[in-house]
């Protein structure tokens, strides 16, 4: 008999909160979070320019999974991490509008990447395609990451799946999100 599944999957947009919110659920449950951009990335400079192999990323995942009884994992996985489906017992799924993600997206990267993201400065190319990426989730379901893959991906799954509007507070959204998973009765 399987374990009773312990993982928490928070997924959406890009600058839909996704990283934040994981964070905050597993400060408050006291368990361990990991980000999927921590193993879907390779370590570059600048950051954020070279995927790691299919292969590498399960691997990595797993190594950071290993042993931990329960956990909150943030981003968008992909078929190289459908050995953690048995082990969800709750999918966030996120949604923010464009308008809202993309005004988050260039406050983080201004952040991250201070002038650099200006024009005529070396990353800003890179910076306007990421942000047209990211701008395109819900109307260009050829891009890695769409609400259309993502809407096909959660009607697979066996796992519940609560849909929450990004745009409430990280503090409301935690405490949806407890409620959830707090046992009935």
């Amino acid at each position: 008999m399987r374990p009773t599944p312990t993982g928490i999957l928070v997924l959406g947009a890009a600058g839909s909160g996704t990283t934040t919110l994981g964070r905050a659920l597993a400060a408050h449950r006291g368990l361990a979070h990991v980000d999927l951009d921590d193993v879907l990335w390779q370590r570059t400079d600048p950051p954020y320019t070279a995927l790691n192999p299919p292969a590498e990323r399960a691997r990595a995942l797993r190594a950071a999974l290993e042993g931990l009884p329960a956990w909150v994992i943030s981003g968008s996985p992909g078929a190289w991490s459908d050995f953690l489906l048995p082990d969800l017992a709750l999918v966030v799924f996120l949604q923010a509008p464009a308008p809202v993600r993309i005004a988050r997206l260039r406050q983080r990267e201004a952040a991250r990447f201070g002038a650099a993201i200006e024009p005529g400065q070396p990353q800003h190319a890179r910076h306007v395609a990421f942000l047209a990426w990211a701008a395109a989730y819900e109307a260009d379901p050829t891009v890695g990451r769409s609400l259309r893959g993502h809407e096909a991906w959660l009607a697979a799954l066996a796992a519940p799946v609560v849909r929450l509007d990004a745009t409430r507070s990280c503090d409301d959204l935690v405490r949806t999100v407890l409620d959830r998973l707090a046992p009935a009765g």
